[in-house]
């Protein structure tokens, strides 16, 4: 497993596991210095800058298992240890076993989508970071997501295949409409 996010504000943040253990570094691109963030023996899957760089969020789970160990949140300045910031998406038979979860920022940076996806389908938890309150969008037609913008996520549609549609869901009625037939 491996993740680089950024570089917002000179930093670059670099999760690594070598089969044993995870580590999260926060590289300075400017300096170029690099300081170890957190050393676990859990699998960090992801792992992302805030756009405002000031923390690191985490996707863990379970080395043994590959359970789902939830959404982690650390402070970029400092020795803040991470803290399990959302808890495991509930299992759920539409979707079957989620085999990646993706983290991706808003266009504003406001909003972190979260998404977990099975063969097919995805489910994609909008966090905004600035209450915690999150939205689910699980229906088992959407696909990969592609981003966050004007309150909508933008995403493909489930299918095997290319090319398939792209729809924008808006995060507050769920409605939909589709940007592109077959792309």
């Amino acid at each position: 497993e491996s993740a680089v996010s950024g570089p917002v504000g000179g930093a670059v943040v670099v999760a690594t596991d070598d089969g044993t253990v995870s580590r999260v570094l926060a590289l300075d691109v400017v300096a170029g210095c690099a300081t170890t963030l957190d050393t676990t023996s859990d699998v960090i899957r992801r792992a992302t800058i805030a756009p405002d760089g000031r923390s690191v969020i985490e996707s863990r789970v379970d080395r043994r298992s590959r359970a789902d160990l939830g959404i982690w949140r650390r402070g970029l300045d400092g020795p803040e240890v991470a803290s399990r910031w959302l808890e495991p998406i509930a299992a759920d038979a539409r979707f079957g076993r989620t085999w990646s979860t993706d983290l991706a920022w808003s266009t504003t940076g406001t909003e972190l989508a979260i998404q977990s996806c099975g063969e097919l389908a995805c489910r994609t938890r909008v966090v905004a970071t600035a209450t915690d309150d999150v939205r689910l969008l699980d229906d088992p037609d959407l696909g990969p997501g592609i981003g966050v913008a004007d309150g909508h996520l933008v995403a493909y549609l489930a299918c095997r295949g290319m090319p398939c549609p792209i729809v924008a869901v808006d995060l507050r009625t769920g409605s939909r409409r589709t940007l592109v037939a077959d792309a």
